[in-house]
């Protein structure tokens, strides 16, 4: 089952929790004023939609029980696989769509897909299952390609692994490396001849 957040209701949740979000949130600026009014918003959000409650005897707030779980599990999670959307120049376009894979301090896997207006879906599962989901995503990127601008790629690397980073147009794959300025650089030509295994091979899944 998967647990939908707003990018507003995911700071509104850090905040009541105590956590810092470790990502970029698409339609929240960094900055002290957007958190606290992005944090209002989303506290509003969650109690509209019953996922916040105040407990009569404490005069606590209580966050769904599921909601908590996936945003501590990113907070305090591995991060396992990561992808992002990149210009034609290598750099990472702010504000666009992710997907990542955390391993959660239990061992299970945590599937988030972000999309450029702020959605965050947070899927739970066996680990093995959350990267073989990932690489679909990518699988399906090589196949369709990026809505509709030719230009655009996807960006995607296993954690800790810069130098492996892989660059996704429909059709092609490129390998790279990902500098200290976060941008992809190219190391090879575009190659025609990936798949969906060579995929998983490369990314390491389950290894």
């Amino acid at each position: 089952m998967a647990t939908h957040l707003t990018d507003d209701e995911v700071v509104a949740v850090c905040g009541l929790l105590g956590l810092a979000w470790p990502n970029p949130l698409p339609t929240v600026a960094p900055e002290s004023a957007e958190l606290k009014a992005a944090s209002r918003r989303g506290v509003r959000s969650l109690t509209v939609r019953a996922l916040l409650r105040v407990d009569p005897e404490t005069d606590q707030p209580v966050i769904d029980g599921e909601v908590a779980q996936a945003i501590s599990a990113v907070v305090s999670g591995s991060p396992r696989l990561v992808s992002g959307v990149i210009d034609a120049d290598g750099a990472l376009r702010a504000g666009s769509s992710a997907a990542y894979v955390v391993e959660a301090p239990d061992g299970t896997g945590l599937l988030v897909t972000t999309t450029a207006t702020g959605i965050h879906v947070f899927t739970q599962s066996p680990l093995a299952e959350a990267e073989e989901a990932f690489v679909a995503l990518v699988d399906n990127a090589l196949m369709a390609g990026l809505d509709a601008n030719e230009e655009a790629r996807l960006l995607v690397l296993k954690a800790g692994a810069r130098e492996r980073a892989i660059a996704v147009a429909k059709g092609s794959v490129t390998v790279g490396v990902v500098n200290e300025d976060s941008a992809f650089e190219d190391s090879s030509d575009p190659e025609l001849s990936w798949d969906r295994a060579r995929l998983a091979e490369h990314l390491a899944v389950g290894a």
